[in-house]
């Protein structure tokens, strides 16, 4: 049963007065999605950089950012020097690089060239011992065998085998 109470609303439930709510928000659209009108491309992608980089890591560019625009002549000797360098730091990793891979399939191809033989080497030695433990076995078992038939009767008196032969 609602009891009725001085501000018209009933104390059943807990009820908020509409007054007391804040009011609605404007409908936005993502933080991330380029809007054609208020937000340029640059400014998107500025947006991304600064919401997935750390903050520290922000405000040490914005920082750096700000020192370079108080000091003009030490921004302008730094990128001097960046762009005078850049070509032979470039030039020389390149030939790094490319002395490291020549090197390294030279070497390759010499390893190979080793490799090869004793591959083949290693490889008709093993099958001449596969060829050589089957030989034996089949010898051994033609000449066990052939023995074997030979002295079928057993041993006779005084320890002798006795058998077919005239012996």
């Amino acid at each position: 049963m609602a009891i009725p109470v001085e501000n018209g609303y009933s104390n059943t439930a807990p009820q908020f007065k509409p007054e007391s709510l804040p009011p609605p928000k404007p409908k936005q659209t993502s933080q991330f999605q380029p809007q054609s009108d208020k937000q340029s491309k640059i400014e998107y992608l500025h947006n991304l950089i600064y919401t997935y980089i750390n903050p520290p890591a922000t405000a040490a560019l914005t920082n750096l950012q700000n020192h370079f625009n108080a000091h003009p002549l030490l921004t302008t000797f730094l990128v001097a020097q960046f762009l005078t360098s850049i070509l032979p730091l470039l030039l020389f990793t390149t030939g790094v690089l490319t002395a490291g891979l020549v090197s390294a399939g030279l070497f390759a191809f010499l390893g190979l060239l080793v490799l090869g033989p004793v591959l083949v080497i290693t490889g008709v030695l093993g099958v001449v011992a596969w060829g050589w433990g089957w030989g034996v076995f089949l010898v051994g078992r033609w000449v066990w065998g052939s023995y074997a038939e030979r002295y079928r009767g057993g041993y006779g008196e005084g320890g002798m085998l006795r058998g077919r032969m005239g012996c």
